[in-house]
Formats: structure tokens, C-alpha cells, sequence
């Protein structure tokens, strides 16, 4: 059951914060077709749990990708940008929120679904991107990184490793950075597809332990 206010959107829904956490949680391709499965629902569990804020998709990334940049977008057409300049009005709207509860750091965790096919080439079930550092400082990254591990082992949920791609993660990324400044830290996290299928609940226990343990490191 979801505790924050539930804004539905024509291209995503909102969920409002009510944790004292600093945290939105974000999946861009929940909705279909070529959707990420199980994304959606780690991200609403997670947000309804905890209380964290969070942007879900409701529309297929066919019409509208709120993960690439203005090239792609360029092809998309009006849709597109529409999209995007909604999104990034709804999410300016939870900052703020958030902005009145303190001045620690802020997590706006991105989930992505990752062929398993990719997450083997890759060598980890969890991908962890910040293009090439520019979304949050290698502490917080690193910090992160180690706790989701943890976390993972902690949980019961076997994994090949949480592997650290520093380049990883779309350019659009950087310009939500902008928007909000130096403490606001971005990671596109990338899972891997049988684990998403297979350990659901265990994935969202550790996501939980490894974000509540990076903001009280930092605060």
C-alpha cells in the first residue's frame, strides 16, 4: 500500500514522500510494450514501504524515453519533450518537498532491467552507473556499492557481484544534476533480469538497507 499521495499523470504517476528520508525513487520503463518488468513494482513497493518519493512510467519508452538525450529525443517528436519537461516539473515538485524536511544529501535512484545477457558480459546482476562520475561523488558511489553487496548477501538474494560502471548511465542524467545541484546525488542502477523475476522481494529489502546506510554515512 503506497502511504504518500498517489498524482496520477498522463505520462507517469507521482508518488509523494512522507519518510524523512531524502530519497525518489524513479522507474522510466515501467510501461509497456518494451517495458523493464519488475522494475514498476520494486520501485512502488519500495516507495510504499518506506515512504520515499517516486516517478513511475505509465507509457512505453516507445513514445516517450525519459532516459535518453536530445538527439534521441529529436526523433520522438512532440511527445517526447512533452514527457520529459513533465517529468522534470513533477520532480522539481518532490525536491522541494524534500527541500523543506532538511539539507542532507538527496538519492534519486533510477532502476533499469538489464538482460541477463548483458549483466554476464558485465560480470555483476547489479550495474551501477554515474557517467564516469558526474551524478554523485565517488564516495557516495562507492559507499553505495558496498552496502548493496552487503545488503544483497544479508538478504538471502545470490548474485554475481555489484559491478561499478563508471560511464554507465544516459547524458540526460546530467541535466537533472544541474537542476538540482551539488547535493543531489543521481545512480542508474541496472538489475539483472532473473533476479528481478526471481528475487523480488530480496531485492527490494536490500535496496532499502543499502540507501538508508549511504544517507546516514553522509549526513
Amino acid at each position: 500500500m503506497i502511504r504518500g499521495r498517489l498524482e496520477e499523470k498522463r505520462f507517469f504517476d507521482v508518488i509523494y514522500p512522507v519518510s524523512e528520508d531524502r530519497v525518489i525513487i524513479e522507474a522510466p520503463h515501467a510501461g509497456g510494450p518494451k517495458r523493464e518488468y519488475y522494475t514498476g513494482y520494486i520501485a512502488v513497493e519500495l516507495c510504499g514501504r518506506y515512504g520515499w518519493g517516486g516517478i513511475i512510467s505509465r507509457t512505453s519508452r516507445l513514445i516517450v524515453d525519459f532516459n535518453r538525450d536530445e538527439e534521441f529525443r529529436a526523433k520522438f517528436g512532440s511527445y517526447q519533450r512533452e514527457g520529459i519537461e513533465a517529468r522534470n516539473g513533477a520532480l522539481k515538485k518532490l525536491v522541494n518537498r524534500l527541500n523543506r524536511e532538511g539539507s542532507s544529501p538527496l538519492l534519486y535512484l533510477t532502476l533499469h532491467g538489464v538482460s541477463d545477457e548483458n549483466a554476464n558480459s558485465c560480470g555483476g546482476d547489479f550495474i551501477v552507473g554515474t557517467i564516469n562520475g558526474q551524478l554523485c561523488p565517488p564516495e557516495f558511489r562507492d559507499g553505495f556499492t558496498q552496502r548493496l553487496s552487503q545488503a544483497l548477501k544479508t538478504c538471502g538474494a545470490p548474485h554475481r557481484g555489484v559491478k561499478e560502471v563508471r560511464y554507465s548511465g544516459d547524458p540526460s542524467l546530467i541535466e537533472i544534476k544541474r537542476l538540482f545541484g551539488e547535493k543531489f546525488y543521481l545512480i542508474q542502477l541496472e538489475l539483472s533480469k532473473e533476479l528481478r523475476e526471481r528475487f523480488t522481494d530480496e531485492i527490494i529489502s536490500s535496496l532499502f538497507l543499502a540507501v538508508k546506510g549511504t544517507l546516514r554515512e553522509l549526513r
